[in-house]
């Protein structure tokens, strides 16, 4: 009967101990912030404090992100954030978001994630954001240039590759426009 205390009482603290040694801490991994605005040197994004309006079909500019500019690894997706200034309702921003590994050979988005019922994607389709301006459902912003004549909008990209840039124009027919943008995105601390 005393052995029978002994082996239950070593089994016991046996168990215990190694409860203690073998059982891993979680730690969570902190969210780390990138941004394409000038602190984080990640990229370019574009921002004026005076309004110079894009003209219809004759002007284009670029907004740039690198998804690994902290010599980490890259982030999952970035948020496209911007403020479209128009001077009527007949204005529109159009954004095309392209794909780069090494910053100077660039790829356009085709339609080849979304659902349809059509058995073959035709990859010849480009994918683009079209922003018709509203003036009264715009969405105002503080740092905007003049809020009364702005929309903010934000949206999801992907980061497939290394580099990503949005390029902003005003279509043949629309009203003038101006754009401001930066890319933001969240990653993990691995």
């Amino acid at each position: 009967m005393n052995n029978r205390k002994y082996i239950l009482g070593t089994a016991v603290i046996a168990l215990i101990a190694s409860f203690v040694f073998l059982v891993g801490y979680a730690v969570a991994n902190p969210s780390q912030f990138l941004r394409s605005f000038a602190t984080d040197n990640c990229g370019v994004s574009i921002a004026t404090t005076t309004v110079s309006l894009m003209t219809p079909g004759a002007a284009t500019t670029t907004s740039s992100f690198d998804t690994q500019c902290d010599g980490g690894l890259s982030a999952d997706s970035a948020i496209l954030l911007y403020n479209f200034n128009a001077s009527s309702t007949l204005s529109q921003l159009r954004i095309d978001i392209e794909y780069s590994d090494n910053n100077s050979d660039w790829y356009s988005k085709s339609l080849d994630d979304l659902a349809s019922t059509t058995p073959v994607t035709s990859l010849g389709v480009k994918q683009s954001f079209l922003h018709t301006f509203a003036s009264s459902t715009h969405a105002g912003g503080g740092n905007a240039p003049n809020p009364d004549n702005v929309a903010t909008r934000a949206i999801t990209i992907k980061t497939p590759t290394r580099y990503v840039r949005a390029i902003f124009s005003i279509p043949p027919g629309a009203g003038n426009g101006s754009v401001w943008s930066e890319f933001v995105a969240k990653k993990e601390n691995r």
